[in-house]
């Protein structure tokens, strides 16, 4: 009984071990934008997100790309954008 909870666990961490070794993780690069007039967060993420992601996601990377702690932004404010490369 031992040896067979024994190879289960060895199972359970080779193949966490291989999931992690071959998962594809999301490569980003930046852009930089000036908001305009009636620009907000979520208006500037709809225009940046990529359709395999959420409006929220890339909200949340330019929140904390920009070291913003509120939602509030102004015209001629420059503001970092985090895009998938693949965009």
């Amino acid at each position: 009984m031992k040896n067979i909870f024994v190879t289960f666990c060895l199972g359970v961490a080779l193949y966490i071990g291989v999931t992690m070794f071959f998962a594809e993780y999301p490569v980003y690069r930046t852009e930089t934008i000036v908001v305009h007039t009636g620009d907000t967060i979520w208006s500037i993420a709809c225009d940046w997100s990529d359709e395999s992601e959420s409006v929220s996601d890339v909200v949340d990377r330019i929140y904390e790309a920009n070291n913003l702690a509120t939602c509030r932004i102004y015209p001629g404010q420059t503001l970092v954008i985090p895009v998938l490369e693949n965009k």
